[in-house]
């Protein structure tokens, strides 16, 4: 064998023996618990890793005998290590949980890629399929993140780990609703109250119909689901009508399924602002096929999301009077949007409890004019408070997975489709509003999933070839990466719930002492499973006297309990059911 063989021979070699040490590596962090950050992790597991590293060795050896008798005609050993890179990112990112070391993992995995893909070692060609195989791919998809978010959700509430805030006012309001036909509350701002008073949200009433043939909190749930999951339909038709593509219609709604703002967000509870998604994208996808009636439609039931909600439309209006020039429409849009938005802060503020604008508070004082001539004075100031060290972290957070092709365009009017990325997310001081695990992305991220497939388009035109193939596989490896840092944190979840069985049971039974037609005051974990009750209030923030008390012991001490205990016993409660650091109800 000449100089060159013994090369490529032992490149080949080595590949197979990282590939394989990679893997051990992944099937210890699959199975041995632990911290992985520390370094005992490490050599505690060791001989599990080398075990774990041999078998896979013998396994790739395989198909490298393979090759070597001309039976495959790629390079197995490259391919062995490319896929070990991928299996020793993903897992890692999912132990460590950290959208920067995602981060590195995508650089890692650009180097393994270069490695085995530079020479022509390994060959990546994507064949466009057909409408149908491309449909049904699709639907697949869709089908297992239906299942995971709506089985995340349902043991979460399960499990008693679902707050009042923000699912226990929400079940609360749709039982009364399905009876009275009211949106009414008294658990929200401890006293009945009707929900609008704090957000108007007429598009619940759609969703009565549904609550009332099961009416039963985890029915939300799974709505909700159906919905977040949903908007894939529009991502679909609209990637491969704006592409060509059938192949990029997989990769936008993979994209879609994948993206950890719509995932994690998913995971807290029920809220109103995640039907916008779906919504906004449609409307977004008849404004391109110039469907009229239907974009306007959709325009209307957004609007009917939340009294904040016209913000969206009205960039849409923006977005059509300046970058589809469609000047009567677009002004159109914007104008009724507008002034939606001002009737209903109106409402609020004459017959409610005001529009929530404190929330810009670290901006300017003083209402929604303030906050825009602050933004015209002092534009400075205003950028300053959207580059905090949480919000830079929610920036990678919400464009690494997309990796920034919704800023990669050379048409200025796209920009404007920014707006509530920066006005909903980034100039709130409000913690929640840059937090990809709570409900304000679903707005904002409507529209970057829109400008990452428009973009692409005029991206992928001076691509070819491989380098449109490296291309879309970089895209697909963050989405991937991030979620796998982020997005699959749910699964924790069924965790508890098989650990915590007993604790879950003796939770039940507890519960089961309140009466129907009794007064209730539950501590936060347990107000959605008394969500049928007139009077329902919420322990930690009460001054009301109820008829019974439960009370949540499992995040108390002894001395917690107890001093818990005498104080209700001094307001005249008799203790009539307790297990010590779990539950425990007691009756006026």
């Amino acid at each position: 064998m000449n100089r060159h063989g013994l090369g490529r021979l032992f490149a080949a070699s080595a590949a197979r023996t990282a590939a394989a040490w990679l893997t051990g590596h992944s099937v210890t962090m699959l199975v041995c618990e632990g911290d992985v950050s520390c370094p005992e992790y490490g050599a505690e597991n060791l001989g599990f890793t080398f075990l774990a590293a041999a078998a896979a060795f013998l396994a790739f050896s395989a198909p490298a005998m393979l090759k070597s008798l001309g039976k495959l005609r790629f390079e197995a050993d490259y391919a062995s290590l490319f896929g070990a890179c991928v299996l020793f990112c993903c897992v890692s990112a999912y132990r460590f949980m950290s959208i920067y070391y995602s981060v590195g993992c995508f650089v890692l995995l650009l180097a393994a890629g270069a490695v085995c893909f530079g020479k022509g070692r390994l060959k990546f060609q994507i064949r466009d399929p057909g409408a149908r195989a491309s449909a049904a791919v699709t639907g697949a998809a869709a089908a297992l993140a239906f299942a995971f978010v709506t089985a995340v959700c349902v043991t979460r509430y399960a499990s008693y780990y679902a707050p009042n805030y923000d699912f226990g006012i929400f079940a609360n309001m749709f039982e009364n609703m399905r009876r009275t036909g009211l949106p009414v509350t008294t658990c929200e701002r401890d006293g009945l109250l009707s929900h609008f008073a704090v957000h108007i949200s007429p598009i619940f009433y759609l969703l009565l119909p549904l609550y009332c043939i099961v009416p039963r909190a985890e029915t939300l749930l799974v709505v909700q689901a159906a919905a977040i999951v949903s908007g894939v339909v529009p991502v679909w038709l609209f990637a491969r009508k704006k592409t060509g593509s059938n192949t990029a219609g997989i990769l936008f709604s993979a994209l879609y399924l994948l993206y950890p703002a719509f995932s994690c967000g998913a995971f807290f509870d029920f809220h109103e602002n995640k039907f916008l998604l779906p919504l906004i994208l449609w409307a977004l996808y008849f404004m391109e096929e110039k469907k009229r009636l239907p974009m306007y439609v959709f325009l209307l039931l957004t609007a009917m999301v939340k009294e904040d909600a016209a913000v969206y439309t009205a960039v849409i209006g923006l977005y059509m009077l300046f970058g589809k020039k469609e000047y009567v429409r677009g002004s159109a849009v914007f104008l009724g949007s507008a002034a939606y938005f001002a009737g209903a802060v109106a409402l609020l503020n004459s017959f409610g409890e005001g529009a929530q604008l404190w929330r810009y508070s670290n901006i300017a004082e003083g209402g929604f004019a303030a906050l825009i001539g602050a933004v015209i004075v002092n534009p400075m100031r205003v950028l300053s408070e959207c580059v905090g060290d949480e919000k830079i972290k929610f920036i990678v957070q919400m464009l690494f997975p997309l990796l920034g092709l919704p800023l990669v365009s050379k048409k200025p009017s796209r920009y404007i489709l920014l707006i509530p990325f920066l006005l909903v997310n980034l100039m709130p001081d409000y913690i929640y509003q840059h937090d990809i695990g709570y409900q304000y992305t679903y707005g904002s991220g409507a529209f970057l999933i829109y400008l990452s497939i428009v973009n692409w388009t005029d991206i992928s035109v001076f691509l070819k070839g491989n380098l449109k193939a490296a291309a879309a596989g970089a895209v697909c490896a963050a989405a991937l990466l991030s979620y796998a840092a982020t997005g699959a944190r749910g699964v924790i979840y069924f965790e508890l719930y098989h650990s915590e069985a007993c604790i879950r049971e003796t939770i039940d039974s507890a519960l089961e002492l309140v009466p129907e037609n009794a007064s209730v005051a539950a501590s936060t974990l347990f107000v959605a499973h008394l969500a049928d009750r007139e009077e329902l209030y919420d322990l930690d923030e009460t001054v009301h006297k109820a008829d019974y008390v439960a009370a949540d012991l499992r995040n108390l001490t002894s001395e917690e309990a107890a001093a818990q205990k005498r104080e209700l016993e001094a307001l005249g409660y008799e203790q009539i059911c307790c297990t010590p650091y779990v539950v425990a109800v007691y009756k006026n």
